[in-house]
């Protein structure tokens, strides 16, 4: 299963730099509106497995999840630059860790690393590759310009560092 997740992320990839920007959008939110929903039916799974056990009362798990997405909203009101880079780095770690952890039976600090170091590479390709589009993105968030310089330096830096794991 996770040979299939990194062969479509790559695909995706190659995708996107053939579609115009509306044929992306509207390829984005038929991805929102299948795999999205599926992302967060999923997450309440998850809660519905970890209530099952009862180590953690449900309310208490679906109280912790409303109090981080609302946590979330006034990170993002407040401090946008703060909360995009720790939104990115977050996602970063999820893509890695979703795409590895059947593989990697080892829980350690090195292998979450590589977890974030891989899951960050993919992120900043898709950046790279959509860099005209996140800066006007970025730039709305957080009122600072982001230069094609930027993401290619990134990718460069996370690449090497991947190499290195």
């Amino acid at each position: 299963m996770s040979k299939i997740s990194i062969i479509t992320s790559f695909a995706g990839l190659w995708l996107t730099s053939y579609l115009s920007d509306k044929n992306q959008i509207i390829f984005g939110f038929i991805l929102i509106f299948t795999f999205g929903i599926l992302h967060g039916a999923n997450d309440l799974v998850l809660i519905n497995q970890m209530n099952s056990k009862k180590e953690h009362p449900f309310l208490k798990i679906i109280s912790t999840y409303i109090v981080v997405v609302l946590f979330s909203v006034i990170l993002f009101t407040s401090f946008p630059s703060f909360a995009l880079l720790l939104f990115i780095i977050v996602s970063g770690y999820h893509f890695g860790e979703q795409h590895w952890q059947s593989i990697t039976t080892e829980r350690s600090i090195t292998s979450k690393l590589f977890e974030l170091i891989y899951g960050l590479f993919i992120l900043d390709l898709l950046l790279y590759l959509n860099s005209v589009a996140v800066s006007k993105v970025i730039y709305k968030i957080t009122n600072q310009q982001i230069t094609p310089y930027t993401y290619s330096t990134s990718l460069i830096v996370i690449g090497l560092l991947l190499v290195v794991f």
